[in-house]
């Protein structure tokens, strides 16, 4: 079958194209804003101890004292024991996965908006350049409707499962917000590369690549073209200043802001692809989604746009039916799918179907494919919904799914293992399950209404409160009282909407002013628009305090490591910082090597404790830092050996090398940070 291409009559305009937002980029950046919650949960757990509770590094107390601000807040300090913060954890997880599915989209939001805020607090030494994007992302597209498509909440809507013509682009102050949230990221990073290293000799990338912790197989590759490094050092600097002017293109407006989105995507794609930068390329490269327009959706949904898929029609029959069918069409298939109430006329046709157990003992011949020929009854359960394919023909209960699988742009190779004997056995199970789980589902997923004197809707068919059944050809009349109610009903919502859409304006406008000036605050601009500090409490309040100074004003030409040589109880050195050692907690007797490990990025973890390592040395408040980290390596080492193998007493041995141009290094000299003695041998008994 041919593409079939829609002829779209809702046309987006010029203005609508520049400042709006189409609600499926809203639909992608929810799923995958989820996903990269639950995933960064997964990687904080192992880290849970060390990093959020009161027998880690950083205590409840050195975070209040030290590390707060008053307008902060945090449910991590709630308490201070694992298995809360576990617990809290779980909740976010789930908060997460409810956005991603796209329950409550705009409530989860706010929740997982507030999870954030609470674990960045809690511990803000391991939080980088991602988690500063995750946080202000989340709060200015908190204010869009990220549930209009692709979602729980647009399945579960409304009877009326699609519209023609229904507009997927939106505008408004948030839009523009959103959109100038994304271009701060970018022209405030390019504004903060001041050194030569971007400016002149264009060699950014080469010290970039070459730092050890972050560097790929790929880095190591492409190292070996330093030409090409230069043209990726300025191809970098200028597109972060100046791609966003793509997106303001006055002429072939959407094309060319289909191609400067794109460019910013494949921008950070290259940033994971050349560099270990933990959420950050991710987060950044979902955020850039939501700068496509609804012309390039369009486009790519015109690729998937089949016969097979454009003709297909579902028809569901009760409350249940409803939902199965609202569900189906809103995650499998595409939106112009027609889906609607079984009519009349199915009543007598016949009915594709394999499963003839389903049938209420009316059965006619079997098929030559063995499928069974049925007359429709609504109180089947295999029957809550029907599916004509594109040859007209009928299907129900596991075929009808069967169908949907095929005509579906993602579930086509699900259709081909469900084609098999295996496949169809346990699919019918898993379908059947899943019909008995949707009959456990509240009713008020669907919004309840007022009673009516007259007949009322029930399945495909119409009953009277007496009991009496209508066809659904006979009119249903409300009586004045109900006319009545929903008139003041819709006066009351659309009240209430109109405010609603108002307040999140005016918060995104006045948000925004906020942290354009905060920026402005971070950096020389050249324009006298930085915010008062007497207004820094505002910003503080809502957390869109940003600074985009990644590898500014130029990328580091240290390479260091760490060595923690320490004394055991019994006077044998020992060092625990190589061979993985502050997670093995096994030491590294003398002799030991002093050298850099290799391989590297082990002993170091992952990218939080790499923000703890290297704000021992440059942090904010890191004479505490070491403190901690000291306490916690007497605690979590003598633990685990007792006696005379226990540790006495340790240094922090700061060791680093600095990268030439040459592509060779030169060792600097060691510097202790920090002295930290376990326990006192004179008063200590064993």
């Amino acid at each position: 079958m041919g593409i079939v291409k829609k002829n779209n009559n809702a046309q987006v305009s010029k203005f609508e194209t520049m400042f709006g937002i189409d609600k499926r980029s809203l639909a992608i950046f929810r799923v995958l804003v989820g996903l990269i919650g639950i995933y960064d949960m997964f990687e904080r757990w192992p880290d849970i101890k060390a990093h959020y509770s009161d027998e880690g590094l950083i205590p409840r107390s050195m975070v209040t004292d030290n590390f707060w601000n008053k307008q902060w807040f945090s449910i991590h300090l709630i308490s201070g024991s694992v298995l809360c913060i576990q617990l809290i954890f779980i909740v976010n997880m789930v908060v997460c996965f409810l956005l991603m599915i796209g329950y409550r989209s705009r409530l989860m939001m706010f929740f997982n908006y507030l999870f954030i805020l609470s674990i960045q607090s809690r511990n803000n030494i391991v939080g980088h350049g991602g988690d500063v994007y995750m946080r202000v992302i989340c709060y200015f597209t908190m204010f869009l409707p990220l549930g209009s498509v692709f979602s729980i909440d647009s399945a579960f809507k409304k009877p009326v499962l699609r519209r023609e013509n229904k507009k997927l682009s939106l505008v408004n102050f948030c839009t523009f917000a959103v959109i100038l949230q994304i271009i701060f990221l970018y022209v405030f990073s390019y504004v903060h590369k001041t050194g030569d290293e971007w400016r002149k000799d264009y060699t950014a990338s080469f010290f970039a690549l070459n730092l050890d912790y972050f560097r790929t197989f790929l880095a190591d590759w492409i190292l070996n073209f330093p030409t090409l490094l230069q043209i990726m050092t300025v191809a970098v600097l200028y597109y972060e200043g100046f791609g966003f002017l793509f997106l303001f293109s006055p002429v072939l407006t959407a094309p060319v802001k289909a191609f400067g989105a794109v460019g910013f995507t494949a921008l950070h794609i290259g940033f994971a692809a050349f560099m270990r930068l933990g959420i950050f390329s991710p987060i950044c490269a979902t955020g850039t989604l939501l700068l496509y327009p609804s012309w390039l959706w369009d486009h790519l949904f015109n690729y998937v746009r089949t016969r097979e898929r454009t003709d297909l029609k579902v028809y569901y029959s009760g409350k249940h039916g409803y939902r199965i069918a609202a569900l189906v069409s809103t995650f499998f298939l595409l939106p112009e799918v027609d889906v609607s109430p079984i009519p009349n006329s199915l009543d007598q046709e016949e009915i594709q179907s394999n499963n003839s157990s389903g049938s209420n003992g009316n059965l006619s011949n079997e098929n030559d494919d063995g499928s069974i020929n049925m007359p429709f009854s609504p109180s089947i359960n295999s029957n809550w919904i029907i599916v004509k394919d594109h040859k007209g023909i009928k299907h129900t209960g596991f075929k009808a799914f069967l169908t949907i699988c095929k005509a579906s742009p993602i579930l086509t190779p699900v259709a081909k293992v469900l084609e098999t004997r295996l496949g169809s056995y346990y699919g019918k199970k898993t379908l059947s399950l899943c019909e008995r789980v949707i009959c456990k589902l509240n009713d008020d997923i669907i919004v309840a209404k007022p009673a009516y004197s007259s007949p009322v809707a029930m399945g495909n068919h119409l009953y009277h409160p007496t009991g009496s059944e209508y066809s659904l050809s006979d009119p249903i009349i409300p009586d004045e009282a109900s006319n009545h109610y929903y008139r003041r009903l819709n006066r009351k919502v659309r009240f209430l909407k109109i405010t609603k859409r108002a307040l999140f304006n005016m918060i995104a406008a006045v948000s925004i002013v906020l942290a354009l000036s905060w920026n402005c605050t971070t950096v020389d601009c050249g324009v006298p628009i930085g915010l008062p500090p007497s207004l820094h409490w505002t910003v503080f309040l809502i957390r869109v305090d940003q600074m985009w100074s990644m590898f500014s004003p130029r990328p580091p030409a240290a390479h260091w490591w760490y060595l923690f040589e320490g004394e055991l109880d019994d006077g044998t050195q020992m060092e625990l910082w190589n061979n993985q050692g502050l997670y093995t907690w096994e030491p590294n007797l003398a002799p030991y090597s002093r050298e850099k490990p290799d391989p590297y990025p082990p002993c170091i973890g992952n990218h939080r404790w790499f923000k703890i390592y290297e704000n021992l040395n440059t942090g904010q408040g890191y004479e505490l830092i070491r403190l901690g980290m000291g306490r916690w390596v007497c605690r979590e080492y003598n633990t685990r050996h007792l006696g005379e193998k226990r540790l006495h007493k340790f240094n922090i041995v700061y060791r680093n090398e600095k990268q030439n141009l040459d592509n060779t290094r030169t060792i600097q000299n060691d510097i202790i940070l920090w002295s930290h003695i376990c326990y006192d041998k004179a008063t200590t008994t064993y």
